[in-house]
């Protein structure tokens, strides 16, 4: 992505989505799915962004567009657990 619209348009896919994939745009033959883990509610976040993130990387071959869109739910499962876990941790990184 080399410009600011197509960066805007890409950020508001994935957000529609629920998950970014690299469709092997960063490494040849190798594709990735990946969501973002949310502060748990009640947990304090004065960036409002992500606290950490979850992500898949396999062979293109293995890992086609369509097991992306399968898997990526429950990676966001897996990500809503992480951030539960994480709420109550003192020192934890919000």
């Amino acid at each position: 992505i080399v410009d600011r619209a197509a960066l805007r348009r890409t950020l508001d896919e994935v957000r529609e989505k629920g998950y970014a994939l690299d469709d092997e745009e960063y490494d040849e033959g190798v594709r990735c799915v990946a969501v973002a883990v949310m502060p748990a509610a009640g947990r304090d976040n004065a960036s409002g962004g992500p606290v950490a993130a979850l992500s898949i990387s396999a062979p293109a071959s293995r890992l086609t567009r369509q097991r992306c869109a399968e898997l990526a739910p429950l990676l966001r499962r897996a990500a809503a657990e992480l951030a539960d876990a994480l709420r109550d941790q003192p020192g934890a990184t919000s």
